[in-house]
């Protein structure tokens, strides 16, 4: 596993980064749709959710698990 001083840390811990900036982001849609009245615009929204949650378990699989 890294650690700070490997070489391979810096790569490890922009992923982290990555994750905690997909929380972010899908914590805000869902804010979005919980404000929005416009059910069309709910759709969209909720499409984008998907993506987004979609797009960080693949992050998670791919490169933040195997390394834990």
């Amino acid at each position: 596993m890294a650690t700070p001083n490997t070489p391979d840390a810096e790569p490890f811990e922009d992923s982290i980064a990555m994750l905690k900036a997909d929380h972010q982001k899908v914590r805000t849609l869902f804010q979005q749709y919980q404000a929005a009245s416009d059910q069309a615009r709910k759709q969209q929204i909720a499409e984008q959710v998907f993506v987004e949650l979609e797009t960080h378990a693949q992050l998670e699989e791919m490169v933040f698990y195997p390394r834990v």
